[in-house]
């Protein structure tokens, strides 16, 4: 007996397959060779593709954001990228990439913790600074008084703690807070002092805002090149952390040793790609996107990013780049960023020349000049086979 969305079936028992309903959830039942269809036993209609015919000896393997799946049928809503396999390859698939799943989630779960931490310190801290700040917009009205009492009460003898002053050019009434105990040019001074703080106050603020903003920045990239990682390119992310001071850097001990004195200079490898006789880098975290940019790529080469969001750095090692590799490689970049499952996706490139790093800028964050922009719909098949291993 299978129960199932108030739904209730027999079946003889013979074969055993896996259905997934909407929530993603496992059902496995037990079928024999009839001529009912699975559709018509679940009433799954929109999900199963017309008159489908179960064949036993293939599986289909989903992925989709590090989550992985398996079902015998080509079920029509599953998302991102499905492979077709003989079952007992397919099982073996599942297997493996479920276990590097979970090594995978084990070796990032301390970075992908520290992301959320510092986002969401950073979100309360822009929060705050937005209140502060509007009140500091507030205090420029304090210019305005000083102004007021310097024009319209010149010669007055003022003995109240506010005094009702008449603005000719606004053409109405403002009670200005007012000190008896000083004159009116030290009270107007006093209204300027105050507007002066509120000034330098709207500047230090405003950068306080931008620091936070360019931290939620980063983390959302680091975060994103984790949910990307194989095991390698995520220790690269460590170690960008670590130089950022976010983790504790283990010391080995120094050995006295001349020829140890000079220190190497990293190496980090991005994905290459070799697309008919031309090499495509592209970077899969912050240190390899700036060692690429800065270091492989020549000045001629074409850069491309895409236009919104989080992603790689991707690189045409070519003087010419005709039509057809530039939407190609535009792809790719589209394909290893955040917008990869969407489509019609905005992908700027310009030559590595135009490229500039920021002063002081965290890992892998560069101003493009003089771009232009292609749209494209990402697809892993159009280049997965150019990819070197």
């Amino acid at each position: 007996i299978c129960e199932t969305q108030k739904t209730t079936l027999s079946i003889e028992p013979n074969q055993m397959i896996s259905i997934n309903i909407e929530r993603g959830e496992s059902l496995f039942v037990r079928h024999c060779e009839s001529s009912y269809t699975l559709k018509k036993w679940f009433g799954l209609e929109k999900y199963i593709k017309a008159d489908l015919q179960i064949d036993y000896e293939d599986i289909y393997i989903s992925k989709k954001d590090n989550k992985i799946n398996f079902h015998f049928i080509p079920f029509t809503f599953m998302e991102g990228e499905v492979s077709k396999y003989e079952w007992n390859v397919g099982l073996d698939v599942f297997y493996n990439d479920s276990l590097k799943n979970e090594r995978h989630r084990q070796f990032t779960g301390e970075m992908e913790k520290l992301a959320k931490n510092e986002i969401k310190k950073s979100e309360k801290k822009v929060k705050k600074l937005s209140e502060e700040l509007n009140i500091a917009k507030d205090s420029i009205i304090y210019k305005y008084y000083g102004d007021l009492l310097l024009t319209y009460c010149q010669g007055q003898v003022i003995r109240t703690n506010n005094v009702l002053v008449y603005d000719e050019l606004e053409e109405k009434e403002v009670n200005i807070p007012y000190d008896n105990r000083y004159d009116l040019y030290h009270n107007a001074n006093l209204h300027y002092k105050k507007y002066q703080k509120s000034k330098v106050a709207l500047i230090k603020i405003q950068e306080q805002i931008d620091l936070c903003l360019e931290n939620i920045d980063y983390f959302n990239r680091v975060r994103y090149y984790l949910s990307k990682a194989d095991v390698l390119t995520a220790m690269q992310i460590k170690e960008e952390l670590i130089m950022q001071g976010y983790f504790r850097k283990y010391q080995k001990p120094i050995k006295n040793n001349k020829k140890n004195s000079k220190s190497k200079e990293k190496v980090y490898k991005p994905l290459t790609l070799n697309i008919d006789g031309v090499r495509v880098y592209v970077g899969l975290n912050n240190l390899q996107n700036e060692y690429l940019t800065f270091k492989i790529a020549d000045k001629s080469h074409m850069f491309l990013h895409v236009a919104y969001g989080p992603g790689a750095h991707v690189i045409i090692a070519s003087d010419k780049v005709d039509e057809k590799l530039k939407r190609l490689v535009a792809n790719i970049a589209a394909y290893y960023s955040s917008s990869s499952m969407s489509s019609t996706v905005a992908v700027n490139y310009t030559l590595v020349k135009n490229i500039k790093k920021i002063p002081g800028g965290k890992p892998g964050k560069v101003i493009i000049n003089n771009y232009k922009t292609v749209y494209v719909d990402p697809d892993y098949n159009l280049f997965k086979d150019f990819i070197l291993k």
